[in-house]
């Protein structure tokens, strides 16, 4: 007879790791997600922690909507940390996406599934706003500005109107020469108005001002720059002019007169 030999079973399950973190590193919003955010990072990197118990070798299965998308062996070093971090083997696409994640021993012993971390994915920009009128509030001339136009308001106000499809909490940005200027978070009253008004943080600079605006989603989707919008700045008074000569033209003295003068109309020369 062959000697007997002893099989140790294991058909324990062992507990499910947690889902701790979902973090976007894809601009234009880059960090940590809560759950039911929107992203439009594709291949977000999530943190998983193991339970206790994990051990060397253990596979850890990310799953979306219950299919499997990821998985990753534990390594001496995660098990000492606490941790692992995963991505999406393939792009996730457009729209709502619940997470969970497994844990299987060598044994084949897979954990329950654990909590659930659900995002949406959103990586498509929005329609381009437009700037549609540049009104001038400082001084003597005020009134809408037309395209390169010269304005001596420092800070005009901008009316941008919004596109189809912008939401409660998108920002519209405007730029001066390509440098934002300002911001502002979409309100409901806005959407209400389709058009929003804003004005540069702080005063423009004497010179040729090229304005355009975009829009960010929530994801941090921002759209392509809207057509431009030019205006000049002038607040530098000139040099008054001066009287240079006063010239007498009637009577017996006719010339340049720096007194009396018989001339009730003399000829003024007047220097820029």
């Amino acid at each position: 007879h062959s000697a007997d030999k002893t099989f140790e079973v294991d058909t324990k399950i062992t507990k499910s790791p947690i889902i701790s973190k979902i973090y976007d590193d894809q601009e234009n919003i880059i960090g940590e997600l809560n759950n039911e955010d929107t992203t439009n990072d594709t291949k977000p990197t999530f943190t998983i922690d193991l339970p206790n118990g994990a051990k060397i070798g253990d596979t850890i299965s990310l799953f979306d909507d219950n299919i499997i998308i990821a998985s990753h062996t534990v390594a001496k070093d995660e098990l000492t940390k606490g941790n692992i971090t995963i991505e999406p083997e393939n792009n996730l696409i457009e729209g709502k996406h619940s997470f969970t994640t497994t844990l299987t021993d060598e044994s084949q012993n897979q954990s329950l599934h654990s909590n659930i971390m659900q995002i949406t994915i959103d990586a498509t920009p929005g329609k381009a706003p437009i700037i549609e009128d540049i009104i001038d509030n400082m001084g003597t001339i005020i009134g809408k500005l037309a395209d390169d136009a010269t304005t001596d308001d420092t800070k005009p106000t901008i009316s941008i109107s919004i596109s189809d499809g912008a939401k409660i909490g998108d920002t519209v940005s405007l730029f001066d020469n390509g440098t934002q200027v300002a911001s502002h978070i979409l309100t409901k009253e806005d959407l209400l108005n389709n058009k929003i008004s804003i004005e540069p943080n702080n005063p423009l600079n004497d010179g040729k001002h090229k304005l355009s605006a975009t829009i960010k989603d929530v994801a941090g989707n921002e759209s392509d720059h809207s057509s431009l919008y030019n205006i000049n700045i002038d607040v530098t008074a000139s040099e008054a002019p001066s009287i240079s000569t006063i010239v007498d033209n009637t009577g017996s003295e006719i010339g340049e007169k720096n007194d009396a003068t018989d001339d009730k109309r003399p000829t003024f020369n007047i220097t820029l």
